[in-house]
C-alpha cells in the first residue's frame, strides 16, 4: 500500500509532514463538540500514546484502543466511525 501510495510521488507525504508538524492554529482543550478518537494499539505511524495524550486534551472526549488493530483500520470500518458520527447531537 505505501508504495502504491508513493507511485505518483512524494508531494503528498511531505505536504503531510509539514501540516502535521507545524504548531497547530487551534488549542484541543478548547474543542467543544461531540470528540472521539480510535486508535489501534499495533500502529506503526502514530504512537498510541500520543492518541491517548490528544483524547485527554480535548473536553469530553472518548479514547478507544482497538486491540490487534493497526493505522489503516479505518478502511474496513467506515460504518462505525460514521455510525458514530450520525448518532451525535452537534
Amino acid at each position: 500500500m505505501f508504495a502504491t501510495g508513493l507511485r505518483p510521488g512524494t508531494s503528498g507525504p511531505a505536504i503531510d509532514l509539514a501540516m502535521f508538524g507545524r504548531t497547530w492554529d487551534a488549542a484541543p482543550q478548547d474543542i467543544g463538540c461531540p470528540t472521539r478518537i480510535w486508535i489501534g494499539l499495533d500502529d506503526r505511524n502514530v504512537p498510541v500514546t500520543a492518541a491517548v495524550k490528544l483524547g485527554r486534551m480535548i473536553p469530553g472526549a472518548e479514547t478507544t484502543l482497538i486491540e490487534g488493530a493497526g493505522h489503516y483500520w479505518i478502511a474496513n470500518n467506515f460504518d462505525t466511525v460514521l455510525g458514530w458520527i450520525a448518532r451525535q447531537q452537534f
